[in-house]
């Protein structure tokens, strides 16, 4: 099925055994090719034209110049795919004036209970992939806009993260009771960005953000726990212990250290009056029984 040099055609309901006969458009604009399927797979060609649309099953291929197919391509590490119908896969032809742009939308029952990010557009190159454009919602639809520059193997993939994140704490291990601690999760890591920080701080006291301070009002050994969240629901917990104590001036024991030191040197000062006094009194009297022979 070919259309050349011609505009304002229409396929739609069309259905083939081989996939090189679906639709082949050169030099041509505006034609449309609707629900078209050529055995398990769909496929356009569109070499040196514009403004073609062509609407495969529930996807919708812009562009110009380019192949498309539903092929089989692995999902990025940390992910699982979500629904292989939109693993579709663009390899362009030879690109003469340097790049290809591509648009794909997807019906909203595709990715309901999803985000449109969850969608994403991606080059294959060397066994890994290469993310290209993320999704965003038109019209209750998930819209990619992306631009192919080379030839090469580019698929779509409706995907979710399932890779937990990696909790951090960064905290001092001592405290003392009544003085604030910091307590800081930033070092926390996720591959789409941690979104929840939640502290258990050990005394029954929670908080949330990246970064907490907290006081404690007894002395103990704590075990802090931070559960860090991505915006998939995925988490990690870090534990930290700090111990507390109470401030050396004003530990019972070293009051009562304190209390016994300052009896001694008050019984040390009385000792040293009362001997002092008695050696006075006696020369005292030494000096009166002199005067009293002399007289």
């Amino acid at each position: 099925m070919v259309i050349s040099v011609s505009g304002g055609n229409t396929v739609e309901g069309c259905e083939a055994d081989r996939v090189d006969r679906f639709i082949a458009s050169y030099v041509s604009t505006r034609n449309r090719a609707e629900e078209n399927r050529v055995g398990e797979c769909v496929y356009a060609f569109d070499s040196g034209s514009q403004g073609n649309l062509y609407i495969l099953g529930p996807v919708n291929v812009t562009g110009s110049d380019y192949v498309l197919g539903l092929k089989e391509a692995a999902a990025p590490p940390g992910y699982e795919l979500v629904s292989g119908t939109l693993n579709i896969s663009f390899i362009p032809g030879a690109l003469v004036d340097g790049y290809t742009v591509v648009s794909v939308k997807v019906p909203e029952q595709l990715y309901l209970g999803r985000m449109p990010g969850d969608m994403g557009l991606y080059r294959v190159s060397g066994g890994g992939l290469q993310p290209l454009t993320r999704g965003c919602l038109v019209n209750a639809t998930v819209r990619l806009n992306a631009t192919v520059r080379g030839d090469g193997l580019y698929t779509v993939l409706l995907w979710r993260d399932v890779s937990p994140p990696t909790a951090a704490i960064n905290a001092n291990s001592t405290a003392l009771t009544g003085e604030p601690i910091r307590f800081d999760g930033s070092g926390s890591w996720d591959d789409v960005g941690v979104v929840g920080y939640v502290w258990s701080l050990g005394d029954g006291g929670v908080a949330e953000g990246a970064a907490v301070t907290h006081v404690y009002s007894e002395p103990c050994v704590y075990n802090v726990t931070l559960t860090v969240s991505d915006e998939y629901g995925n988490m990690d917990e870090a534990v930290h212990k700090v111990t507390v104590e109470e401030p050396r001036g004003l530990t019972a024991g070293n009051t009562l250290l304190f209390a016994f030191a300052g009896a001694l040197v008050i019984g040390a000062v009385a000792a040293l009056y009362i001997r002092e006094k008695r050696y006075l009194e006696r020369e005292a009297e030494k000096v009166q029984t002199m005067w009293k022979r002399k007289e």
